[in-house]
């Protein structure tokens, strides 16, 4: 049995997929994408392998009298030779030395997907709220310049002969008040793509009901193209798809105390992206439970900003337990070309020996190889969001809702409507036979 005093002490802290780590600094359960690697280490040296959990799973921060907590603590106080991957930092390199980079890291922020949900005021979104205007303004002028241009062309004096004759008597021009509800009748019918009787017009006016008539074409056509475009495929609207959408909004964010990123953001200046991404990092004062950041991240409580690998980790993990994507990760990284690597003693006999190991692993594509095969299951949920949403939604009631509720409205408006003239039509019969009576 080989002496544990010779075996290389590694210490191990959580960076998903690289190194996960469970159980207790007692009896710890540590398993990860990189454990080859070490493990190829210690039987080239022939040398064991025995890992130390840093009991709170932190990289460690920097104290005012020069020491370092966590991982970089234990390598400060020569309790372990070399740590798993870690990002590098200046600061860290005040205090140790570093091997060969193993990946280039980049962050990101994760957060809940949104699905596709019904809409009640679906029927309205295929136009925006301008267009809607438009629409209302044109209804209100079309039938207004309408009924003045048709009354304006009856009063024009016109030949004895031009005047159509039906048997003896003349054609006799349409009433007041029967212009301006033809007017409003034809606008509106036009609009809604239903057949209404009309007189063919003359002059001026003709040219106007030609223009209409194209105008409400296209306004039918295109509302209905985009209403069956946003049915068949529907567009999901991000929270926020880059850092700087993401500081717009009041979404809280976990960051792990001890990493690179929360650093960043503490040195950011007030007024940039940075410092306005520190004020929504919720982290500070709270224990670093990465399980419990991950379990208020999926019920859509918090985002969850890192290293672009851990992340994917997590949806690795949570679609392999349930075939669901309920996570996505900003299209727009940051921080990037951050190197990880691993960290050793100042001075320490083990980076010559593990450098060219390093990189051998690195330039023949296992590294990249063991990665990609820890998090394969992540592959469907990192497509793009439009590139998933081929799967039909079967419809609901609330997509109907909306609509129900504008036939509805019409319905009470019509009632309303008949109830007043049955009123009225009888009061004004009564008054029109008592004053043929006297």
């Amino acid at each position: 049995m080989e002496d544990a005093d010779d075996c290389i002490r590694v210490g191990v802290g959580n960076f998903m997929p690289h190194i996960i780590t469970g159980g207790n600094a007692t009896h710890p359960i540590i398993r990860g994408t990189i454990l080859e690697l070490f493990e190829s280490i210690g039987h080239k040296l022939g040398r064991c392998v025995r890992y130390i959990m840093e009991p709170n799973n932190m990289g460690g921060i920097k104290l005012p009298n020069g020491t370092w907590t966590g991982i970089m603590g234990m390598l400060q106080r020569d309790v372990i030779d070399i740590t798993t991957i870690g990002i590098l930092s200046h600061a860290r390199t005040e205090v140790c030395d570093w091997t060969e980079y193993l990946y280039m890291e980049e962050h990101t922020v994760s957060y809940r997907r949104p699905v596709i949900e019904s809409d009640i005021g679906g029927f309205y979104k295929p136009f925006s709220w301008e267009v809607w205007l438009w629409v209302a303004l044109v209804l209100a002028v079309m039938p207004t310049c309408h009924t003045l241009l048709r009354k304006a062309r009856q009063r024009l004096p016109r030949p004895q002969e031009s005047r159509v004759k039906t048997g003896d008597h003349q054609e006799q021009p349409p009433a007041q008040g029967n212009v301006v509800h033809d007017s409003l009748m034809w606008t509106v019918s036009a609009l809604l793509a239903q057949s209404l009787p009309l007189r063919t017009p003359r002059g001026v006016v003709k040219v106007l009901t030609g223009l209409w008539l194209l105008l409400a074409l296209i306004l039918v056509t295109v509302y209905r193209s985009n209403l069956k475009a946003m049915l068949i495929l529907p567009k999901l609207n991000l929270p926020f798809d880059s850092l700087e959408e993401l500081t717009n909004t009041r979404i809280p964010v976990w960051v792990s105390i001890s990493s690179v990123l929360h650093a960043a953001a503490l040195d950011g200046e007030k007024d940039s992206t940075m410092g306005r991404f520190n004020l929504l990092i919720n982290s500070v004062g709270k224990p670093n439970n990465v399980s419990q950041a991950i379990v208020e991240l999926l019920a859509g409580l918090q985002a969850l900003g890192g290293p672009r690998s851990a992340l994917v980790q997590i949806i690795h993990a949570h679609f392999a337990k349930t075939g669901n994507c309920s996570l996505y990760l900003m299209s727009q990284s940051f921080l990037k070309t951050n190197i990880g690597c691993l960290f050793l003693q100042k001075n320490s006999p083990l980076k010559d020996k593990v450098d060219p190991i390093i990189s051998n692993w690195r330039e023949f594509g296992i590294l990249d190889r063991m990665y990609r095969r820890g998090v394969a299951k992540a592959e469907e949920c990192l497509k793009p969001i439009s590139a998933r949403l081929d799967s039909w939604r079967t419809l609901s009631l609330g997509d109907f809702y909306g609509v129900f509720l504008v036939y509805a409205g019409g319905v009470v408006i019509a009632v309303v409507v008949f109830m007043i003239e049955v009123t009225f039509g009888k009061s004004l019969k009564t008054h029109k036979n008592q004053r043929m009576f006297y």
